[in-house]
């Protein structure tokens, strides 16, 4: 499957993107902070990261794909909720660091939003990020996302055991297209 944004192609991931998410994505220590994973350091490593999620149930695993030079920049996921597809338990993207604060954050949850609500029938989408790290405000201002009931949480990075905060935010349906009324779209 593949889903379209004005700069990027959102891809299905495959074992055939392995090397070039090895080289853009999963060795930039950069990008790692900003997420959970140990950056990898051979191509064996990257493997195993990539055969897990492949192999994973309930998510869908997109390669950000940047479509000027068909150069693989990053990953996206949609998780739906085990006991109710109709909620995706989180959205989550990354990109190598060269690759970040330049839109591509925008684009792509703009696509996997939209795509939710339409394609998927989601009644609820959740999103988290790391409280260390950040989000600009766009989730709540360009997006309609409010906090979710279950607030601030913690996770822990496995090869670190270091405690992270968690900003969790919610979209249901009817924002999200109150949303989009509002931006005249």
């Amino acid at each position: 499957m593949i889903l379209e944004t004005k700069s990027l192609w959102l891809k299905t991931t495959e074992m055939s993107d392995l090397q070039k998410l090895h080289e853009n994505f999963w060795t930039d220590v950069q990008a790692s902070k900003a997420m959970l994973w140990k950056p990898s350091q051979r191509i064996e490593d990257s493997e195993k990261k990539i055969k897990n999620l492949l192999s994973t149930k309930h998510t869908i695993f997109f390669t950000i794909i940047k479509k000027d030079d068909k150069e693989p920049i990053g990953l996206a996921t949609i998780t739906k909720n085990k006991q109710d597809e109709t909620i995706i338990d989180n959205i989550g993207f990354g990109f190598g660091y060269n690759y970040t604060h330049k839109g591509y954050g925008i684009e792509t949850l703009l696509m996997l939003v939209e795509f939710c609500f339409s394609k998927l029938g989601t009644k609820k989408i959740n999103v988290s990020y790391l409280k260390q790290i950040g989000v600009s405000n766009n989730l709540q201002k360009m997006f309609g996302f409010v906090p979710s009931e279950i607030g601030l949480t913690q996770v822990s990075r496995k090869h670190t055991g270091e405690v992270l905060e968690v900003e969790n935010y919610t979209l249901t349906k009817e924002m999200w297209d109150m949303k989009k009324m509002q931006m005249g779209k």
